[in-house]
């Protein structure tokens, strides 16, 4: 059923009516090993509204044991009294009204972290209709790393070259997916699953988070994450577009959080000024991680390096490093991203360079580019869950895009247009080299960098030979019959 009118704003109407035909998932009525609750707070302003959001997790495929709004005397002074009935009717369908103090955007998990310390926790804000399996992709992620805050929505921290953090507005934003790292910075709209284990033991001081980031929930919960040694995790299938309640209202800046935004880089440097460990990790992780990807992009005479850069800015996917081994274009350093890397090798030939990027890439993944091809938009997004979740030796998409049209290589055809790892013994598929039923397509493919170390698998002899004892040595290769890159015919 859809849920929205345009692209990303809630059509009230639909809602309602299902509200007055009273379909409601509810609550979970099956044993659970920890007590899963869904923790949100409001206000007066968006009271009235906030049905929309608690219908949206009162029926999740994965239902919650709690739904838990947080409210204060402040806002309220005759509590229930200065509810709406509609609201107050949500009740009947596994809605929990509890009062505390006024902490502000902090009543979204701080109320709960002391009244169910052993619980996990998703909290969300109040102006945002989740998606049916909103707390499905937290959980899961969360019972794979159960040591990690869980995000659907993060920005990438990022530090200059002295090592101080840079504006927020300079951070990329919408991390499609990522490993734990402490660098991502979790924003609550989105959704974030915690557990009070996660936390460094000041998270419930009142007197220093009310003076140093009184309004910057997020920043005060990130910082005590990571002074924890707790990182954060953005699952592979994160849903970081968000579904707003009233669109007025958000452009209006009536939200909790608008209300702050102009003020995060004042209230990060208060937080880490106080606690100055962040910074430290921060620092460590930064020269310790290694990325996804790594690209090797061999550039010769007259190629524009300026041309992949914009593509590269694109990207979602941000865990990634370019090698750029240049044999004869002219480029200016200082206009490089930082996770370029130049290696100037005048004159070689493509087999040459890409054994330097080979040697020079540290990524967990390899691809190797050149400009007669580019990357899609989306190109490290859709790459990444076919490596996470295959962990193969080598990734084979069987097509590129030209013209605009998916182009099949090869004359092999999947079942079922699906993707496939290969059970054929490396006889036949030696075979279905030889009878062009394989694409001989280099810049299709995303190979595992250990897999090429541990088996001595490089560029001496031709692109053809690397990409036969790939084929042939690859414990795990995997057939992805779609496309991420667009190539010159």
């Amino acid at each position: 059923m859809k849920f929205t009118k345009g692209s990303r704003e809630l059509d009230k109407e639909v809602i309602d009516k299902l509200i007055a035909a009273r379909r409601f998932i509810g609550l979970n009525r099956s044993p659970r090993r920890e007590e899963l609750i869904v923790s949100l707070t409001s206000y007066d302003k968006r009271i009235h509204d906030v049905k929309y959001t608690i219908y949206s997790l009162l029926n999740q495929t994965l239902p919650p044991d709690r739904v838990i709004l947080w409210l204060d005397e402040d806002s309220f002074p005759q509590r229930e009294k200065n509810l709406p009935q509609d609201l107050l009717e949500f009740k009947n369908f596994g809605l929990t009204i509890d009062w505390c103090e006024n902490l502000f955007s902090y009543k979204k998990l701080l109320p709960a972290l002391i009244k169910y310390p052993d619980a996990i926790i998703a909290t969300t804000d109040d102006d945002i209709f989740y998606r049916p399996d909103w707390l499905r992709i937290l959980y899961d992620e969360h019972l794979k790393h159960p040591d990690c805050v869980i995000a659907h929505r993060c920005r990438q921290l990022k530090l200059d070259a002295q090592g101080n953090v840079l504006p927020y507005t300079k951070w990329p934003t919408e991390i499609k997916f990522s490993a734990p790292l402490y660098t991502n910075f979790f924003t609550g709209a989105g959704g974030v699953l915690y557990s009070k284990k996660f936390f460094y033991r000041d998270v419930f001081r009142r007197d220093i988070f009310t003076e140093l980031a009184p309004m910057a929930d997020d920043i005060w919960f990130w910082a005590m994450s990571i002074l924890n040694g707790t990182k954060i995790k953005v699952p592979i299938d994160a849903q970081p577009e968000l579904i707003y309640v009233d669109k007025d209202m958000q452009r209006s800046g009536e939200t909790l959080w608008s209300k702050n935004k102009t003020k995060n880089d004042i209230h990060l440097q208060n937080v880490m000024e106080k606690y100055p460990a962040c910074l430290e990790f921060l620092i460590r992780e930064e020269a310790e991680t290694k990325p996804h990807f790594s690209v090797v992009l061999f550039l010769r005479e007259g190629d524009k390096l300026d041309d992949f850069i914009k593509v590269a800015s694109k990207q979602k996917f941000i865990d990634f490093e370019v090698i750029v081994v240049n044999s004869g274009s002219r480029i200016e350093i200082s206009d490089t991203p930082t996770n370029f890397k130049i290696v100037n090798y005048p004159g070689g030939n493509m087999e040459d360079a890409f054994n330097i990027g080979l040697q020079r890439a540290t990524g967990e993944y390899i691809l190797f580019q050149d400009m007669n091809s580019t990357l899609a938009y989306n190109a490290l997004d859709v790459i990444a869950k076919f490596t996470v979740n295959f962990g193969a030796d080598v990734v084979h998409f069987t097509g590129h895009v030209s013209g605009g049209k998916f182009v099949r290589d090869g004359s092999l055809r999947l079942e079922n247009d699906s993707p496939v790892l290969f059970s054929d013994s490396k006889q036949n598929r030696a075979l279905l080299w030889l009878q062009d039923q394989l694409s001989e397509r280099l810049e299709t493919k995303i190979f595992k960098r250990e897999f090429l170390l541990a088996n001595k698998i490089n560029f001496d002899g031709d692109l053809m030979e690397f990409m036969f004892r790939a084929l042939i040595y690859a414990e795990k290769y995997l057939l992805v019959p779609r496309a991420f890159c667009l190539c010159k015919e």
